[in-house]
């Protein structure tokens, strides 16, 4: 009994530790040698994954096939958490958001504005975005 709960709890732990970093490593590995970094921390509105010190969420410590260490394409990293921002088979939508570019308005780490957009006053449009996606689902 104890060799099987061992085996489910395994993979578990594995896909929350995937690149077997030490417990107490995670985002302040990061800052040691990214110390420039934690000044983009100060900022009132923080992506979640940095804010938990999840850089592995996006990034591959070790080495990746994408610009930064990114895990995916710039074009896909956000949907793997936010798919349900751009609905399947949409008639129309925002260029950039069909595009995956998200980045062209949100700072993927930390920003001034709420929901780290890059520029203040942009409120509005993402919120017209949203309501559209849930008027018009895919």
């Amino acid at each position: 009994m104890l060799v099987s709960a061992s085996l489910l709890i395994f993979p578990l732990a594995y896909g929350q530790n995937k690149f077997k970093l030490k417990p107490d490593a995670k985002g302040k590995l990061c800052l040691s040698c990214h110390d420039n970094f934690k000044e983009k921390l100060k900022n009132p509105f923080i992506h979640t994954p940095v804010k938990t010190g999840e850089c592995s969420e996006c990034h591959n410590p070790h080495t990746a096939s994408h610009g930064k260490l990114l895990d995916e394409d710039t074009n896909k990293i956000c949907n793997k958490c936010h798919e349900g921002i751009v609905p399947k088979n949409a008639k129309s939508g925002h260029k950039v958001v069909m595009e995956g570019n998200c980045v062209k308005c949100h700072d993927p780490h930390a920003s001034k504005n709420k929901f780290v957009l890059l520029k203040a006053g942009t409120n509005s449009v993402l919120i017209v975005i949203r309501i559209l996606a849930v008027l018009w689902p895919r």
